[in-house]
C-alpha cells in the first residue's frame, strides 16, 4: 500500500501514568513469561496488552492447542493449572518415545488462568492498550508510548521488553528488522 498523502500530526503533550522497572508489551505466551519471571524475581512489572485478554493468537484467534510445547517453567504451570481444572488435555507423541507433544486447551479457561497467574506474581496489567511505539530518553529505550480509551500516555520504564508479535516497540526504537520476503519484500 503506497502513501498518497500525509499531513502534520499536531504536538501533544501526554501525561506520564507510571513508572516501572519493566514494562513488557505484548501479552501473548512470551510477554506473559516475561512478565511473570519479571516480577517473581523482584521488579516492579506492567505488561501491556492491545487485546481484552491475554494468550495472545491462542486466546484471541481462538488457537486452542500447542505443538511441542517448549516446556519452560511459566509455561508448564499454565498448562499444569488447566490440567487441574480440566481445561487442558496432553496429547502424547508416539513418533517421539511417548514424549509430551500437542496440549489442547478451552480458550475461556487460559484467558482467566492467565491472567490469574500474572495477578499473583504482582504483574500490574493494562488490557485494551496499545502500545504505539518507544519512548528515547537519549540513545536508551527509556518508556513506551500508549493508548486506550483513557487518552494517551507515557510509561517509563528503566527496562522495556517488545513481546509484541511484530517487533512493533524495538522498530519504532530504531532497530533493524526486515519486513516481507528477503528477496522481493513481498508480504
Amino acid at each position: 500500500m503506497e502513501m498518497c498523502e500525509t499531513v502534520p500530526v499536531p504536538t501533544q503533550k501526554v501525561p506520564v501514568s507510571g513508572e516501572y522497572d519493566v514494562v513488557v508489551c505484548g501479552g501473548g505466551p512470551a510477554g506473559i513469561g516475561a512478565a511473570i519471571g519479571s516480577a517473581r524475581g523482584g521488579a516492579r512489572t506492567l505488561l501491556v496488552e492491545q487485546l481484552a485478554s491475554l494468550g495472545g493468537m491462542a486466546t484471541g484467534a481462538f488457537v486452542g492447542a500447542w505443538m511441542d510445547s517448549p516446556g519452560g517453567p511459566v509455561f508448564n504451570e499454565l498448562c499444569d493449572q488447566m490440567l487441574q481444572l480440566g481445561a487442558a488435555t496432553r496429547h502424547y507423541d508416539p513418533v517421539r518415545h511417548h514424549k509430551p507433544g500437542r496440549v489442547k486447551f478451552h480458550t475461556e479457561t487460559h484467558k482467566a488462568v492467565a491472567l490469574k497467574m500474572v495477578k499473583d506474581a504482582g504483574v500490574d496489567v493494562l488490557l485494551c492498550t496499545v502500545a504505539e511505539g518507544a519512548w528515547m530518553n537519549g540513545d536508551r529505550v527509556g518508556g513506551v508510548f500508549t493508548a486506550n480509551k483513557a487518552g494517551r500516555s507515557l510509561l517509563k520504564a528503566k527496562v522495556v521488553i517488545d513481546a509484541t508479535a511484530d517487533g512493533d516497540i524495538a522498530a519504532s526504537a530504531g532497530a533493524e528488522f526486515l519486513k516481507g520476503d528477503p528477496d522481493d519484500g513481498r508480504l
